[in-house]
């Protein structure tokens, strides 16, 4: 089945980890009301994001977690 499957990712909602706020962030399945809060909070005590990857220095956000997320988010 996976050769008949494509996916449009021109189609995906990206979120910036440097600018979105709780409540845009916690709109996306994956991303429960306290991640969403944790990362802003690391954000604004430790300053902007440098990569998308930053983000697995939140305390709530996982390996397993952050290669879910990867494909959505941005910076």
């Amino acid at each position: 089945i996976r050769n008949q499957v494509k996916v449009n990712v021109d189609f995906l909602r990206r979120y910036n980890v440097n600018t979105a706020e709780v409540n845009e962030l916690k709109t996306h399945p994956y991303i429960t009301p306290g991640i969403a809060t944790a990362i802003v909070s690391y954000r604004k005590a430790h300053g902007p994001f440098k990569t998308v990857e930053g983000i697995k220095q939140v305390d709530l956000v996982n390996a397993d977690l952050y290669l879910k997320l990867a494909p959505y988010l941005t910076r």
